[in-house]
């Protein structure tokens, strides 16, 4: 893992590894607020509970949804580069997704493997991480500023912090139900 770990680094890379997951990022130099995430294949669990974020389609089976995906789908489907390297991410990812100032992918490593088991050690999946983040510190700034256009609030990366703030808050909560409810509503029946 070392060996992995070193060459991550020498791309600017960041590796989280935890059991059969493993987070990746790389950073990014814009200021904007974006919020957006990247899909491929028709259909990803965040369109499924959370319609409101619509797909925008940038190449093949690519899209990208979030707050203000309509608008940066029109830059991102026009570079192929990027496009090109986003396909090769979703080889071993099941989530990618931006801020503005880190891009960020998942890899359930279970049940897709190890990309430092590709024959690459995976030296292919950093280089495209590194292209991707190239192309995108590549978009003009005033230009992101003008295509945001205030909105990048709420997207898949908030979606996310909310649902987990949720899940960790939920055991209290049920706990001091537990406590200090249930007690109360037993002893007056």
């Amino acid at each position: 893992m070392f060996e992995y770990e070193k060459l991550a680094k020498s791309y600017g890379i960041k590796v989280d590894i935890g059991k059969g997951l493993q987070i990746i990022s790389i950073p990014t130099e814009s200021n904007a607020r974006v919020d957006i995430g990247f899909t491929s294949g028709e259909r990803n669990i965040i369109e499924k509970y959370f319609p409101c974020f619509q797909k925008y389609k940038i190449y093949r089976n690519l899209s990208v949804y979030g707050d203000c995906a309509k608008p940066l789908s029109q830059v991102l489907a026009d570079d192929y580069i990027f496009c090109s390297n986003l396909c090769v991410i979703f080889d071993y990812a099941y989530s990618a997704l931006w801020s503005g100032r880190e891009f960020t992918i998942r890899i359930n490593a279970l049940s897709q493997g190890y990309p430092q088991e590709d024959g690459t050690g995976g030296e292919r999946l950093f280089a495209s991480l590194k292209n991707l983040a190239d192309r995108l510190n590549a978009i003009d700034p005033v230009k992101l500023h003008g295509l945001i256009n205030g909105r990048g609030e709420w997207g898949p990366i908030r979606i996310r912090k909310i649902i987990l703030i949720s899940a960790a808050a939920l055991p209290v909560v049920l706990a001091l139900l537990i406590r200090f409810v249930l007690p109360k509503l037993v002893s007056h029946h």
